[in-house]
């Protein structure tokens, strides 16, 4: 399985994920994957250069980690990245709160957190709005293939 996922603003600053792993077991609840997480926020924050904060929110970092599924789809994931760093993030997508109406919410142990909402206009698009912990409020159209 290939996963990618990114974040950007109008300022330049961005974030993205990708991620290759392999599901394991009859049910696939259990994956273990290598991946990259790459990102560069200089201009969300007034870190000091050298300071904890500044170097987590700015890295090139390979990672690797292990996600499971656990009841109501909710997804728990562990990684460790290759300076020793260590995150366990939980999160749950597409709950259904109407028949077109959509919440997505995220949390991880570098205190950042996602939540955001998609309505479903038609099979193939979405309109989004969420609240992301680094880029603040946002929207956006969502294209489902």
């Amino acid at each position: 399985m290939f996963n990618v996922t990114g974040q950007a603003d109008y300022r330049g600053d961005f974030e993205t994920e990708a991620r290759f792993g392999r599901l394991f077991g009859n049910m696939q609840f259990l994956e273990a994957y290598v991946g990259a997480d790459i990102r560069r926020l200089n201009r969300l924050h007034n870190f000091t250069p050298g300071s904890r904060d500044y170097r987590i929110e700015n890295r090139s970092v390979a990672t690797l980690g292990v996600r499971y599924l656990l009841p109501m789809f909710i997804q728990t994931d562990l990684r460790v990245d290759d300076t020793g760093h260590l995150r366990f993030q939980i999160s749950r997508s597409d709950l259904d709160l109407t028949a077109r109406l959509r919440l997505d919410a995220m949390w991880n142990t570098d205190r950042e957190y996602d939540v955001g909402m998609h309505y479903i206009v038609t099979k193939s698009f979405s309109l989004s709005a969420n609240y992301d912990s680094h880029f603040g409020a946002g929207g956006g159209l969502i294209y489902a293939y």
